[in-house]
């Protein structure tokens, strides 16, 4: 398991310039944390940085990668996107029984033959153990690793760096620690 444990606003450190993650091919990366502390941001800068891999000349492998995002499938199914729908609006937990359904078709879909995607990245709070447990068995079903980032800040305060609402973060900040 994967700890991410930084200040975001007590250091000028650029976000990735110190994590350093190592990741073998057919990994599930899943995040763990309440809403709004940076996970999608953390996997959209990975992305970058596999994008510009991908991008080198010298690299004759190019890494398959996909990120499945609860948020993203909310919005989908809605047909909306976050410029025209808050992520907290109602209408979006309304929902999130049919994207968690959709994620896990998903998931299983790139974790297995012949698609077998070399990295997938989870997208979504996974703060209810049982769900987790449920993806890492399908993984190991199919040979997959699955490595846990998770967003357990040192003081609860960095929690709400990034969040636009306090409320459902610390919601979650108290689900985390259940």
């Amino acid at each position: 398991m994967t700890q991410l444990r930084h200040a975001p606003k007590q250091t000028k450190v650029k976000p990735l310039e110190k994590l350093s993650l190592n990741l073998t091919s057919h990994t599930v990366v899943l995040t763990c944390g309440p809403s709004g502390v940076g996970k999608s941001h953390l996997i959209n800068l990975i992305s970058q940085r596999l994008e510009e891999f991908n991008a080198l000349e010298e690299n004759a492998l190019k890494l398959q990668y996909s990120i499945l995002s609860s948020d993203q499938l909310r919005y989908s199914l809605l047909q909306e996107t976050s410029e025209t729908l808050d992520k907290f609006d109602v209408k979006m937990q309304q929902v999130s029984k049919q994207a968690f359904s959709l994620l896990e078709t998903q998931l299983a879909n790139l974790i297995s033959y012949p698609i077998n995607r070399h990295l997938i990245f989870v997208d979504t709070t996974g703060l209810t153990k049982t769900w987790r447990e449920k993806i890492i068995s399908m993984c190991k079903a199919n040979n997959y690793n699955v490595d846990l980032l998770l967003f357990n800040y040192d003081d609860r305060k960095d929690f709400h760096t990034f969040s636009k609402d306090k409320f459902i973060t610390e919601k979650g900040i108290k689900r985390l620690y259940e």
